[in-house]
């Protein structure tokens, strides 16, 4: 009885450790990974002043906030929203002005100056730009 025993015991080995190895992945699983809670993307407190009688500026703001409306990178702070003390909360500030047919968009990030100015004609390609410059910015920080 021994012989025919031996091959059931080989046959159940391979089973049992397949069973085995699935339940320490799933122990493992459930298992806390780290104590603090994780931030995903950061929060960002926009604030765009301009002239709100002039038209362009108004685009130009208007394309700046939907362009950091939609950045996937970051969650703009709105006025009834509280944030635990430990998560990062970025300051940025821009301001828009126009004179003489240029456009001067300036913004501090986090105390940090960005300047981009241009022909009033190139308006959406300097919000772009300055977009792009903010977010490098913040990727620094």
């Amino acid at each position: 009885m021994k012989s025919s025993d031996q091959p059931r015991a080989n046959s159940l080995k391979i089973p049992i450790l397949v069973v085995a190895g699935a339940l320490v992945l799933l122990v493992l699983a459930w298992l806390p990974g780290q104590q603090q809670p994780m931030q995903q993307r950061p929060y960002l407190d926009v604030q765009i002043s301009y002239d709100s009688g002039n038209r362009r500026l108004a685009q130009v703001a208007d394309d700046l906030r939907y362009r950091m409306n939609t950045h996937h990178g970051y969650r703009l702070l709105t006025e009834n929203m509280v944030i635990p003390e430990e998560y990062l909360l970025h300051d940025v500030v821009i301001e828009l002005n126009e004179e003489a047919g240029t456009l001067y968009l300036r913004a501090l990030v986090d105390n940090q100056p960005i300047e981009v100015n241009g022909p009033a004609g190139a308006a959406s390609s300097l919000s772009a730009k300055l977009f792009s410059l903010i977010n490098s910015t913040l990727e620094q920080a």
